[in-house]
């Protein structure tokens, strides 16, 4: 059977330990590799550099005498050590929309922020409270606050139709404007016409006549 995809070394420049692990362990339910060759399958394609890490931080100890979960447990530590949670709820209550960001990409980048964040149960709406709060559409943040029961889901909708139509409506008056010189152009060649047929009637009314 061929092989499903293709797992590259893991780059801690560019990639999350956790999401690399994540995408090994589809890999590997992909290509039906047996629970006792994962380790195995790991330390092959994890890259060169990482199985250097692993080996200094296993010393007298060699990777492969570990257990899969073992060698991954040690990994997440190394290159994912636990965050302070007040620190992060700190950045995630301090994230406002920037000028140039889209609603959209606010909610990402709040989805994002909160993932280190251990809200639980009230994830919900500390994200829905975030978006509120850090949006920088006074509109919309009235009509967010005005609704009863609101939840985040509802916010993000109410939240993007708002923008949507602000950038329609945008457009709409963007056409008309560019439209409005040519309206002008033809009255302006009307007026200079009509100026025209003045000056012949003048000169006709002004000839002597022979």
């Amino acid at each position: 059977m061929a092989k499903v995809g293709k797992i590259d070394t893991f780059d801690e420049r560019s990639d999350s330990f956790e999401s690399y692990l994540e995408r090994f362990e589809l890999y590997v339910l992909a290509n039906d590799v047996a629970e006792g060759k994962k380790l195995a399958v790991f330390l092959t394609v994890v890259g060169p550099r990482v199985y250097e890490v692993l080996k200094n931080l296993l010393v007298p100890n060699s990777p492969a005498s570990k257990t899969y979960d073992e060698v991954t447990a040690l990994l997440k530590t190394h290159y994912s050590p636990r965050k302070a949670v007040i620190a992060e709820r700190c950045r995630f209550n301090r994230r406002l929309q920037l000028e140039q960001e889209t609603v959209a990409e606010f909610i990402v980048q709040l989805k994002h922020l909160a993932r280190t964040c251990e809200f639980g149960k009230f994830l919900d709406e500390a994200l829905r409270d975030r978006l509120v709060a850090g949006l920088h559409c006074v509109d919309t943040q009235r009509e967010l606050v005005a609704a009863e029961k609101l939840t985040f889901e509802e916010a993000c909708k109410i939240a993007l139709n708002r923008e949507l139509t602000t950038t329609q409506t945008q457009q709409v008056k963007l056409e008309e404007l560019k439209s409005v010189p040519q309206r002008r152009s033809g009255l302006e060649v009307d007026v200079l016409s009509q100026g025209y047929r003045a000056k012949d009637n003048y000169r006709s009314n002004t000839e002597p006549v022979e």
